[in-house]
């Protein structure tokens, strides 16, 4: 019989270098430096290099545009990922609002048709204008929603087989934006 000398890897330590590792190169690579952004000019004067620039130009574009504020809404009954609820799942009706949210993109830049598919919803639009007043409408709907009809519809806790009660914001939004 072959006796093994060497010992086990304690559980635990052949985790820790991948996780510090990673840990590593996330911290190095999302650093940004003020030499990221600046360049020093023969004078001695700064300035914003042109990638930068462009970048904020490319927002502050993006800003002036126009907006839409939209639902997701449920195309069928069924339940449907909740990022804040206890199980992860809640039961939607036909209709009833998964989402309020906000987009310069458009629907199909925000969201592809596939995936709209595959999650069984429906983007609706209910506001086009300015990304001011299209982000205060999405503030507003998502603070108003635990007052909506659908959801005062509801029953306070879970009744039965279905996983449905009263909300604070729809399923799929995580806080009030």
């Amino acid at each position: 019989m072959v006796k093994k000398t060497e010992s086990p890897t304690p559980v635990g330590k052949s985790r820790t270098l991948p996780i510090l590792f990673l840990l590593f190169a996330l911290l190095y690579f999302a650093y940004e430096s003020f030499d990221d952004y600046v360049k020093r000019n023969p004078d001695g004067t700064y300035e914003l290099k042109e990638k930068r620039k462009a970048q904020l130009n490319d927002k502050v574009r993006r800003m002036r545009e126009s907006a839409e504020t939209y639902r997701l809404v449920a195309r069928r009954n069924g339940y449907y990922q909740c990022l804040h609820c206890p199980n992860g799942t809640f039961y939607l009706y036909k209709g009833e609002t998964a989402k309020i949210g906000i987009t310069i993109q458009g629907e199909s830049k925000r969201y592809k048709p596939k995936y709209l598919k595959r999650m069984n919803l429906e983007y609706v639009t209910i506001y086009k204008g300015t990304v001011q007043k299209a982000k205060e409408l999405e503030v507003i709907e998502i603070g108003k929603y635990p007052l909506s009809e659908e959801n005062l519809s509801r029953p306070d806790k879970p009744q039965g087989e279905l996983i449905r009660y009263k909300l604070a914001r729809p399923i799929l939004n995580l806080g009030d934006q």
